[in-house]
């Protein structure tokens, strides 16, 4: 298997780049004209400094959240990297024992109940592996719509003022983690269980949580927005 092409990091920090590139061209055209004494243009005249440190830090919140599935599909492939490698020397171990069965005299020719055992181990590896290759097809594009999403987003929207209704309390499940672990891997699994559930919506109901060190027997809240 090839790992995931590196241009899709280069062209995401691209785009980060460009959006950090054009905050900064918005402020220093206010800044500007307002030291100078003219008004500023009038695509940038509704923008003030509280709207700019409000993209910016929308901006990194979600930077951080492309930070944090990039680091999981990093670990991602180096773990199905291991597996395969694990694989391809049982494979070969396999090989190497059919082609001594054949070139050997008939009585050291395997029985019929280890032949069958190794042709049963060989179709579980393979099948463990497209299931990995599928795990980690749909992470990339999640990923992929996630970016073109912000991509797309009008760079001087005003975030919408938060409601004063009391929010109803969340309805989920509770996870406890478990040894290798990945926020991603349980939100993947809870979603093939026709869960809709986002690592986004992981994190806000979870304050303070770090996915980058969930620890085995820690206890997770999964909320699900389809229970009443």
């Amino acid at each position: 298997m090839r790992a995931p092409p590196p241009r899709i990091f280069a062209l995401m920090r691209a785009g980060a780049a460009r959006i950090v590139c054009s905050l900064w061209l918005a402020a220093l055209a206010v800044t500007s004209a307002k030291s100078a004494g003219a008004a500023p243009p009038a695509s940038l005249a509704p923008v003030t400094r509280a709207d700019l440190v409000a993209l910016q830090n929308q901006f990194e919140l979600q930077l951080r959240r492309v930070q944090l599935i990039l680091e999981d599909l990093q670990r991602a492939q180096a773990s199905l990297s291991k597996r395969l490698q694990g694989i391809e020397k049982r494979l070969a171990a396999v090989e190497v024992k059919v082609e001594t069965l054949q070139s050997g005299p008939k009585e050291h020719f395997a029985k019929a109940e280890e032949t069958a055992a190794l042709a049963k181990a060989i179709r579980q590896l393979e099948e463990q592996r497209k299931k990995d290759l599928l795990t980690i097809k749909a992470s990339l594009e999640a990923l992929g719509k996630a970016l073109a999403a912000q991509r797309s987003a009008p760079s001087r929207t005003r975030a919408a003022k938060p409601s004063k209704s009391p929010a109803s309390p969340m309805k989920g499940y509770e996870y406890t983690v478990k040894p290798g672990d990945t926020l991603s891997a349980i939100v993947q699994a809870y979603r093939r269980e026709k869960i809709n559930v986002t690592i986004d919506a992981v994190l806000k109901a979870n304050p303070g949580l770090d996915p980058r060190r969930l620890l085995p027997g820690q206890k997770i809240f999964i909320p699900d927005p389809d229970l009443k």
